[in-house]
């Protein structure tokens, strides 16, 4: 009897994708923008990069659009970490909320016996948690009973309880939706400050690219430091 073949290996699982948080050809633009402001002002092509209008006063405006930029950058990245770390603190604080309304709900059950209707108005044993919204409107009219309510052994100190941890759980999602805006605007921005830069650091290539010629393998080098081909003309 023939024997049974051998089972391939497992075909390897593919990395997971992480999303950045902003578009990486925009670091590398800014990146590159940097590098080449860098070069054109080095002292031996300072005088002929002057001649083609990439001087020093231009120099300086492109820097500053650069660290504009870099600034934005940080301001999208961060905004972004910043609502990551905030969906952390809900979790938390929304079991903080829940454990601070079960102090409310197990007396409740201790006053009103299964089947009377008045548990309702705790909310004993109904869904609430998966949204937030509907927890957020339960705690309220939660605390709204226990204004004309009392329930046995429950404190001063359990209802405050419970309010305060319904305002943390309410801040946070100001906190989480601060951090998208601000991530998300800078974002806009920065995609219009990227194209602005890029251009400007294509002027400073072919402006290189006519003081260096392409045809003159001398050059091969300098136009190396410009990033631009050593034996070919810029498009």
């Amino acid at each position: 009897m023939p024997e049974n073949p051998p089972t391939p290996p497992a075909a390897p699982a593919k990395p997971k994708r992480t999303r950045s948080a902003v578009n990486q050809a925009w670091v590398a633009e800014l990146t590159q923008a940097g590098e080449l402001v860098t070069v054109a002002s080095k002292t031996e092509y300072a005088t002929q990069m002057a001649d083609e209008e990439i001087d020093a006063a231009w120099i300086t405006a492109l820097n500053a659009k650069i660290t504009a930029a870099q600034a934005l950058l940080n301001t999208a990245t961060g905004g972004t970490a910043d609502k990551a770390t905030a969906t952390r603190d809900e979790e938390k604080l929304k079991e903080d909320l829940l454990s601070a309304l079960r102090q409310v709900q197990q007396r409740a059950k201790r006053k009103y016996k299964p089947n009377n209707p008045q548990r309702q108005k705790y909310f004993i044993n109904a869904n609430i948690a998966d949204n937030r919204a509907t927890l957020e409107e339960a705690v309220d009219s939660v605390l709204l009973t226990l204004a004309a309510d009392t329930l046995p052994g429950l404190k001063p100190a359990h209802k405050t309880a419970l309010e305060a941890a319904l305002a943390a759980y309410k801040a946070i999602q100001t906190v989480q939706t601060s951090a998208q805006v601000d991530a998300t605007g800078a974002r806009g921005q920065l995609e219009a400050k990227i194209t602005e830069i890029a251009d400007l650091r294509r002027e400073i290539q072919y402006a290189a690219d006519v003081l260096w010629p392409a045809d003159n393998p001398a050059n091969a080098g300098i136009r190396g430091e410009f990033q631009i081909p050593p034996d070919k003309a810029l498009a």
